[in-house]
């Protein structure tokens, strides 16, 4: 190991260092942070300039000496653009790995030309760490925050949003390269408290361990959750296994890192007892004492990330059984809070308006208004909150209920609780004549067999979303009775007034009664929520949907505006002549990376003539991974897997040749690991994470780096080889 000393920090070159490790770490870590490439794209600016003014006596000298070092990635670089080129049509998505080679080939250059002793070299890394354990703490913070919905959208009230799971497909930014920084920010921790330091820099440095797992653990990734249990294994087994060669630093790193594990190891039994032993209302207490502004998305979030855990080793769980074992929620009718109140909306207590004693005592109001989630079928705008499923046979009697209120400027359509499945669509509308009054929707009907269920709705028409809705609509104590129509036995019901003894005369009877065909309009809306799983008396749990609040919006990002018009995508389909498929395999644990990989292998076996094997087919195989994967001739996909892409698009020969670059890179790592570990470590776990996501020697772009910082040590190291040995 090698420990950062004074002379290194001493020397003016260092603030030089600092700019370019700034610079990289802007560009890698804006996979985690995407704002970061505004600052990028300035301070990189500022460098360039910088370099091409200092160094400008020696930039011809300077580009030989780059090609003689890094002729491989320029290679790798070519055999890309080549490959982008002569492919039948051109790919954004390759056009964008094509920009990042040739920022990253910048970068070699600058390293190149800045750094070409072993003191430069210290210095750069020292820089480097530096800046990484700053910005790992940073994007951990970043993404807790963003985790709790801590700063909201409106900070004045408290929002809530559906739960729901997404897949990895659906999310903008790959979450398992997001956390790639962090790692590198607890090793680089962990390689510091390996040396003797004061009491104040372990404090802090174990606060950033705590916040750095914390972020890991919730960011769902299982290879990150993989390596992390690694990490705490190694800092564990440093507390009882010493190696002579390095019993100081092991003891060092036992010693410091104690605070860490007591902490986690609190943090683990506490939550464990909040999960087990405490209310539902005490979980939504606790979140609200932190800062969450937005509740069940909070929930939904963590109970997806334990859920992508947990799948793993037990095929059967599902979603919803996760988020009921974490978060107990039950059926509170005087609280939308309590599970029921599933669309963005805020709860408002005491409620009034005219008519508001009807409503039972101690109740607050599911308020929704502009700033709820609308989803749109043929122009019209819908809100559906579904509130119980069951059942049902022809021995059944349903009847549903609920408070409503419509504000005088409310300019809703239409407002209603109903039903939706083996009765038909039953329900009961609030009378529109009558705005600004409390009223009681309710509805009775005769059960069939199957399965139904019971929602609260409201739309407006002529409308994309809820931008343009005045006024307001707050639903209030919504009640599902199951009665057995043979002897009025109430089977189920969600009312807490008649375990209280309450008089139930207090409900007014409403004969608004509402039979809809199963053709009507508001039928159609509701194949929108074809893939909604329901629980009883709980919460709607939307199952790998991706069910966002704007999922139609266009990019904002000017970058990737510019980079848009620069290439834009042919949707025209080019069919491959081969017969392929891949079957479901009994255990494909990768997010169907198996499936993908199986895909890229039949390709090349099947579809390619001996010289696309030989020398690639182009990227042509975009087009056929989107349509088998996701059904869609337009959308493109990949092997991901390096290796399998590499060999599509550039043959054999494409592959030898970045075989031989990965071996050298490797024989690098095996020759000076002992003096530059933390590096390794850095390529090493980087290429690990790249391994099953990776579609090019430069994608993502953390590789690329890391990858030319390895290629670096070994040309320093030779000629400062060579310089001591000339006479």
């Amino acid at each position: 190991m090698i420990k950062i000393t004074s002379e290194i920090i001493d020397n003016k070159s260092i603030a030089e260092k600092y700019l370019i490790s700034l610079a990289v770490l802007l560009y890698i870590l804006r996979t985690a942070i995407p704002l970061l490439k505004f600052p990028f794209l300035l301070i990189y600016s500022f460098l360039l300039i910088y370099i091409l003014i200092s160094y400008r006596k020696s930039l011809v000298s300077a580009a030989w000496h780059f090609l003689k070092t890094f002729y491989l990635i320029i290679i790798l670089a070519a055999i890309l653009l080549l490959a982008f080129l002569l492919s039948n049509k051109l790919y954004l998505s390759v056009f964008k790995d094509l920009v990042n080679a040739l920022i990253l080939i910048l970068f070699a250059f600058t390293l190149d030309i800045t750094v070409r002793t072993k003191k430069d070299l210290k210095q750069f890394i020292f820089a480097l760490i530096n800046l990484v354990i700053f910005f790992g703490f940073l994007i951990s913070v970043v993404r807790l925050v963003d985790l709790l919905n801590i700063f909201y959208q409106n900070e004045n009230i408290t929002l809530y949003q559906i739960p729901y799971t997404i897949e990895v497909g659906s999310l903008p930014v790959d979450y398992n390269f997001a956390i790639l920084p962090v790692f590198l920010s607890m090793i680089s921790l962990i390689f510091l408290l390996s040396f003797d330091t004061s009491r104040l820099r372990v404090y802090l440095f174990n606060f950033i361990l705590i916040a750095c797992s914390l972020s890991i653990f919730f960011s769902g990734s299982r290879r990150g959750l993989l390596v992390l249990s690694a990490l705490v294994i190694i800092i564990l087994t440093s507390r009882f296994v010493y190696f002579d060669k390095y019993k100081k630093e092991i003891k060092a790193i036992s010693k410091n890192t104690g605070i860490y594990l007591i902490a986690m190891l609190f943090l683990t039994f506490s939550a464990l007892f909040v999960v087990y032993n405490t209310s539902y209302s005490f979980k939504n207490r606790l979140l609200e004492n932190i800062g969450s502004k937005n509740l069940v998305g909070t929930k939904g979030e963590i109970a997806h990330t334990i859920f992508r855990y947990i799948s793993v080793f037990n095929k059967s769980v599902t979603y919803p059984d996760v988020y009921n074992t974490i978060w107990t929620p039950g059926f509170d009718p005087r609280d939308p809070d309590s599970g029921w109140g599933s669309r963005f909306h805020k709860s408002v207590y005491p409620l009034s308006g005219e008519n508001v004693s009807i409503v039972p005592g101690n109740t607050k109001g599911y308020y929704m208004d502009h700033t709820s989630n609308a989803d749109t079928l043929n122009r019209i705008a819908y809100s559906a909150t579904w509130i119980y499923n069951h059942e049902f046979n022809e021995n059944i009697i349903l009847d549903a209920s609920v408070y409503c209120y419509l504000s005088d400027s409310c300019n809703a359509s239409t407002v209603m609780i109903c039903s939706l499945g083996a009765m038909g669509n039953p329900g009961a509308l609030y009378d529109l004549d009558r705005k600004g009054v409390w009223q009681k929707l309710q509805f009775s009907v005769n059960g069939k067999n199957g399965s139904a269920g019971i929602l609260l709705y409201f739309s407006q028409n002529n409308a994309k979303d809820f931008s343009s809705l005045g006024g307001h609509v707050i639903y209030a104590y919504p009640e599902i009775k199951i009665i057995d129509k043979r002897d009025g036995r109430i089977i189920k019901s969600t009312s807490l007034l008649d375990e209280q003894g309450n008089d139930q005369n207090l409900f007014i009877k409403s004969n608004n009664f509402l039979a809809i065909s199963k053709k009507s309009l508001f039928d159609q809306h509701i194949k929108a929520y074809s893939r909604i799983n329901y629980c009883e008396f709980g919460s709607i749990f939307v199952d790998y949907l991706g069910f966002f609040l704007n999922s139609d919006s266009i990019d904002n990002d000017p970058v990737r505006r510019f980079a848009s018009k620069l290439i834009s995508e042919d949707t025209t389909y080019f069919h491959h002549s081969a017969e392929i498929s891949v079957g479901t395999p009994s255990f494909d644990y990768i997010l169907g990376r198996t499936l993908r990989w199986q895909f890229a292998w039949m390709i090349f076996m099947k579809e390619f003539s001996f010289g696309e094997k030989m020398f690639g087919g182009g990227f042509n195989f975009l087009n056929w991974f989107g349509n088998y994967f996701f059904s869609d001739k337009t959308k493109s996909d990949y092997p991901h897997n390096p290796l399998l892409s590499i060999l599509l698009y550039s043959g054999i020969i494409g592959l030898i040749i970045y075989l031989i670059f990965l071996g050298k890179i490797f024989i690098i790592i095996l020759k000076y690991y002992q003096q530059y570990f933390l590096i390794s470590l850095f390529f090493l776990i980087t290429f690990f994470f790249s391994f099953f996501s990776s579609g090019s020697p430069f994608d993502p772009p953390i590789l690329g780096f890391f990858s030319i910082l390895i290629i670096l040590i070994g040309q320093v190291h030779r000629e400062d080889i060579s310089n001591e040995t000339e006479p």
